[in-house]
């Protein structure tokens, strides 16, 4: 039992004696009834408003948990495809990658890593149809 839980049924016990004793007032013991009920009240809202958020908590942590798994990934991906730089790319801000995705995809750019495109097996950095131009990554 709790500091609180031990507080109410010794509120609770008092009550009971004075709603005993011969000068006891019934607006008196009703209004303290009333008093303890809202604080009980009171207490389990704040009991479930915790729970809640030790749920949300949970979650988040597990969301949080996945999106580290998917980071991980896209980064395993990357180093696949032989983007190592990775700084040099963040650097760049997720507006200005967004937007290069973009024009990419409506242009039809593929854009490999310079030390793919600079080999003599694959010359090619930007490809789009028949042209060719290398960037540095």
């Amino acid at each position: 039992m709790n500091s609180f839980e031990h507080s109410i049924t010794y509120m609770q016990n008092e009550l009971k004696r004075y709603a005993k004793s011969d000068n006891a007032k019934a607006s008196a013991v009703r209004a303290k009834e009333q008093i303890i009920n809202q604080l009980v009240e009171a207490w389990n809202a704040r009991e479930a408003y915790i729970d809640k958020l030790e749920e949300e908590a949970i979650a988040g942590a597990y969301k949080h948990s996945a999106q580290k798994q998917h980071i991980s990934m896209l980064e395993a991906i990357l180093l696949i495809h032989g983007v190592t730089d990775f700084a040099t790319w963040f650097a760049k801000g997720a507006g200005y990658l967004r937007c290069m995705a973009i024009e990419f995809i409506k242009t039809g750019i593929i854009q490999t890593p310079e030390r793919i495109s600079c080999s003599k097996q694959l010359n090619y950095g930007f490809v789009k149809k028949s042209k060719v131009h290398t960037t540095t990554l």
